[in-house]
């Protein structure tokens, strides 16, 4: 007689004991008031009243859900302006990666948020970091169709070597030289 098999249950890293036991609120009582995923639920939810809540009582701004995306990271990926601002403020990395290499900058990026794009770029975010698939900010814009972010990016390093009134004549310039 032939012997069943039984298919194995598929384990799912974020949930894993290790990967939640890798967030120490600072006391028990916060540990039994919030789940280490409560952070990222109310960071991509935009409740803003709760992260702070949450950040207050110990709450790891660096927290990453086990494919290491951060509460950065998906407040920049649904555009949550206050809470990208607050998170950093309470020191969260602008230049995390998570496991494919993404960044919080790619993720703002490639979801066309360019507000959050400026916000990360002048607190800190690199432009030259590459994912795992060697794909660059520049290339997350283009790839989500915002040619206009991926113009503001490839500009942004020229911001420091010229006021406003000659950066735009050097972009006038430069478009004028690139068009056919």
């Amino acid at each position: 007689m032939a012997q069943e098999l039984k298919p194995k249950a598929k384990s799912i890293p974020w949930m894993t004991k290790p990967r939640l036991a890798a967030h120490k609120p600072d006391s028990e009582k916060t540990a039994k008031a919030f789940n280490p995923f409560d952070i990222i639920t109310a960071v991509s939810s935009g409740n803003l009243e709760k992260v702070r809540k949450m950040l207050a009582k110990g709450f790891d701004v660096n927290f990453d859900d086990g494919l290491g995306e951060t509460p950065l990271m998906y407040a920049a990926m649904n555009n949550h302006v206050d809470i990208c601002n607050l998170l950093i403020d309470k020191g969260a990395d602008v230049n995390a990666q998570s496991q494919k290499g993404t960044t919080p900058l790619m993720w703002a990026a490639g979801h066309r948020h360019i507000k959050i794009c400026k916000i990360l770029l002048k607190r800190g975010a690199k432009l030259n970091m590459k994912d795992s698939a060697g794909r660059t900010v520049i290339t997350h814009a283009e790839l989500a169709g915002e040619y206009m972010i991926a113009n503001f990016l490839r500009t942004y390093p020229l911001r420091y070597f010229f006021n406003k009134g000659e950066m735009e004549e050097f972009i006038l310039n430069f478009e004028e030289c690139i068009s056919f």
